[in-house]
């Protein structure tokens, strides 16, 4: 028996200082290498516990082999608790829980595979009990967590207690709490239950004594370096900051749901005003066209009525040289105004929109934006394009805004329009060879013609890109499906 004892000593002692080593190795080598080495002694606790190690010593019994290795765990956590916070040690309590529970299953499962093929059972591997196995890991969970709530309360101001003792106390505490809560869910109802209770609460209290030691010099150790005083955490803050957590979580779920409700609501809002948008441009496409049609049917009448009457008064009147000179001035002027209103009502609503198509409105503006700014404008359709009103008039009117940027801000010499058809979609570009724009130009919230370019076809359900080189020029293209009504 005292070569039992020696080599159970021996084993307390190299288990504690792999813990405890390990643990003050974290700011080098990271908490990796601790929580491994606690998970492994954890394992081993558990397969200890299974094989049911017992001694008998002046007519007690001792579940010694266990002890050893669960009270190294009691260490391990004790000290994250002391230096590293609540948080850590609920990551310590988590691991313990879960190997503690994963080998007894693991230990079950080869038990089931050798059964069914016949194969002798494995005698060096312990036939995990549900009742052992369950009793370990409810009162291991509990024995953690009191660790921190006793170590709170025995550091409270109003019992004064030094550091020796306090942690002493808490150490033998949590041994004495775990005897009870580990055998009476093991072992209650047993023949061996009172034996086995009085055994254990013995041999924690001389496992304690011996253990003491250990840790309190590790706490005075670790306690003198920078950055790891012992804190005064308030009672129950291993579950308060569980709580908090909780709290939190709570709360950012909440932040989740207001943002998403905010999100759904800037979305409303957005479709809103598109569909204002949308009903705007329709208004003013109807005020462009009735504009339009008042221009062409009384100022154009009215204008041509005036050449009729102009021509007669001239054929009437005497045919001097200054009659001649004032009524040549009104023909021209009278031409004049009747091409400049003929001019305006295509760039209000050109007549061949509606009555031609597509292809020769285009051109029609094409031509009269080369005319008017002295810039050479090509432009090659895809024959065969036909397009609802709507989409039409879109269309119509992304190029026209298009012509007019490079009008006021491209200071080209060459502009080409294009416009095919895809097998869904119809594509248009306006390409010129001018200045070009800055990288993230086209991007600029104040850049309001691009900005209704987008809106307006995006209302559409098409897409607008934007190519700019500084000094090779720009070339926006745009596509509008042929199908697809407007976003809704």
């Amino acid at each position: 028996m005292n070569h039992d004892l020696l080599m159970l000593i021996f084993e307390a002692i190299a288990v504690y200082l792999l813990v405890l080593g390990s643990h003050a190795l974290r700011h080098r080598t990271g908490p990796a290498p601790f929580y491994m080495i606690l998970g492994g002694i954890t394992a081993v606790m558990s397969w200890i516990t299974d094989a049911g190690v017992r001694v008998e010593l002046a007519g007690f019994t001792f579940m010694v082999g266990s002890t050893v290795f669960y009270t190294s765990i009691l260490l391990g956590v004790f000290v994250v608790y002391v230096f590293d916070g609540p948080r850590a040690t609920r990551a310590a309590i988590l691991t313990v829980a879960g190997v503690s529970a994963l080998v007894p299953l693991i230990a079950a499962i080869l038990h089931l595979q050798t059964d069914p093929s016949g194969a002798v059972a494995l005698s060096y591997v312990p036939v995990p009990s549900l009742r052992i196995n369950t009793a370990s890991v409810f009162a291991t969970v509990l024995d953690l967590v009191f660790l921190a709530i006793a170590w709170e309360m025995l550091g409270s101001p109003l019992i004064r207690i030094n550091t020796w003792f306090r942690s002493f106390f808490t150490l033998l505490g949590v041994m004495w709490l775990d005897v009870l809560l580990f055998s009476t869910g093991a072992f209650l109802g047993t023949p061996d239950y009172l034996r086995i209770m009085e055994g254990t609460l013995y041999s924690r209290l001389a496992i304690s004594v011996f253990a003491g030691p250990f840790l309190y010099a590790y706490l005075h150790w670790q306690g003198r370096k920078p950055g790891c005083a012992l804190e005064n955490r308030p009672v129950l803050s291993i579950l308060k900051e569980a709580a908090d957590v909780r709290e939190e979580l709570k709360l950012a779920r909440q932040e989740i749901e207001r943002r998403k409700q905010a999100e759904e609501a800037l979305h409303r809002s957005e479709m809103r005003y598109r569909r204002l948008a949308q009903h705007i441009d329709q208004m003013l496409e109807a005020e462009r066209s009735g504009l339009a049609d008042d221009l062409h049917d009384h100022l154009g009448q009215m204008l041509t009525a005036l050449k009729i009457d102009l021509s007669a008064c001239e054929a009437s009147a005497p045919q001097t040289p200054e009659i001649k000179k004032h009524t040549g001035e009104m023909h021209r002027m009278l031409n004049d105004g009747v091409r400049r209103v003929h001019l305006l009502c295509r760039q209000l609503r050109p007549g061949s929109l509606d009555d031609v198509g597509i292809a020769d409105a285009l051109q029609d503006m094409a031509d009269d934006w080369s005319e008017y700014n002295g810039i050479p404008c090509n432009l090659n359709v895809q024959s065969g394009i036909e397009l609802p009103t709507g989409k039409r008039t879109a269309l119509f009117r992304l190029v026209q805004e298009a012509l007019s940027n490079v009008a006021r801000h491209a200071h080209a010499s060459q502009v080409e329009i294009s416009l095919r058809r895809n097998p869904d979609r119809v594509v248009f570009s306006v390409a010129d060879n001018g200045l070009g724009m800055e990288a993230g130009a086209e991007k600029n919230p104040a850049v309001f013609g691009l900005l209704g370019m987008r809106e307006r076809i995006e209302a559409l359900g098409g897409e607008l890109r934007i190519e700019s080189v500084p000094g090779k020029g720009t070339r926006i293209e745009g596509s509008i499906p042929m199908v697809r009504e407007a976003r809704k």
